[in-house]
């Protein structure tokens, strides 16, 4: 029983682990022009990582702890922010390739 409920705590600290870096690189790839695109999908990643150790937490009654709460503010950022740099590129290359084909 012992034994279990170490696996279970270590699945749970590698989830919050996984869902901390992928939002943390999804936040810095964002502002990127075309990382903010895999950006999108890092932070969506980082949330599933970070609800399925929430999810395994109440089952097992381990508490995930503060950096499973940095994790999702650093997945919305990192959406949101992959999100609309995303657009902002998007018009900004438009607006270079009507430029060069105005020339």
């Amino acid at each position: 029983m012992e034994q279990n409920l170490q696996q279970v705590t270590k699945r749970i600290q590698d989830l919050v682990d996984s869902a901390f870096n992928k939002g943390l690189v999804s936040s810095i790839l964002a502002w990127f022009p075309v990382t903010s695109i895999i950006a999108i999908f890092l932070a969506a990643a980082s949330k599933n990582a970070s609800s399925e150790a929430v999810e395994l937490g109440n089952v097992s009654g381990n508490e995930v702890g503060g950096k499973n709460i940095a994790a999702k503010i650093l997945n919305t950022v990192g959406l949101v922010s992959g999100i609309v740099m995303s657009v902002i590129w998007g018009i900004y290359f438009l607006i270079i390739i009507a430029a060069i084909l105005a020339i």
